[in-house]
């Protein structure tokens, strides 16, 4: 993936531009902006660290092999809501009834690569490796946490502020994992004050 995003970032002659990523796409801006510090003028990394909880990473695990073929949209939504009641409910309709598609045999299911959901296939990252990557990055940067995250730990948060140098932590009151889904209001007010600095 970070080869893809150089190939894109060269693709489109950008520079000095900034870089948002929420959980997988905070790994990728980790990466990005560890290996390539002088591209970036700023990134975001939303909820996701070196290190992922064990309490997130053992939810994850699960969610893996939870069942992910539906009889409608509707039951697709009733069983996203339970796991999630946080999100305003019209965004969280849009973005369940916009992340479905029909099965050949008229059932539904969610639009992603088949193989994120098969357990062989979970790839966690090494943890040294990503805390370098951490101590490299130049650009200015904001770590987004969710208040009830279970993936960002605050500890591994401060860490990430520790290691970064120059970086700052805002927490998103009533967030989880997924922080522009659960509190849109509170993760674009703490983004766009740091992005306006």
């Amino acid at each position: 993936m970070i080869n893809d995003l150089e190939s894109f970032v060269q693709a489109l002659g950008l520079q000095d531009f900034t870089l948002i990523g929420l959980s997988m796409g905070g790994l990728v801006t980790m990466e990005y902006a560890g290996r390539c510090p002088k591209a970036l003028a700023a990134c975001v990394i939303v909820d996701i660290g070196a290190e992922i909880d064990r309490s997130g990473s053992s939810r994850i695990q699960a969610n893996v092999q939870a069942v992910d073929t539906f009889a409608s949209r509707e039951e697709a939504f009733a069983v996203a809501r339970a796991d999630n009641s946080r999100p305003p409910e019209a965004l969280h309709r849009q973005r369940s009834d916009a992340s479905l598609m029909r099965t050949e045999d008229g059932r539904w299911t969610y639009r992603y690569d088949r193989a994120l959901r098969s357990p062989g296939n979970l790839r966690l990252r090494d943890p040294e490796t990503a805390w370098r990557s951490c101590a490299s990055i130049e650009a200015s940067t904001q770590i987004v946490r969710g208040e009830l995250s279970d993936i960002l730990s605050p500890q591994i948060a401060e860490r990430m502020v520790a290691t970064i140098p120059d970086a700052r932590l805002v927490t998103v009151a009533n967030a989880g994992h997924g922080v522009p889904y659960d509190a849109p209001e509170g993760f674009l007010a703490a983004v766009r004050e740091f992005l306006e600095r």
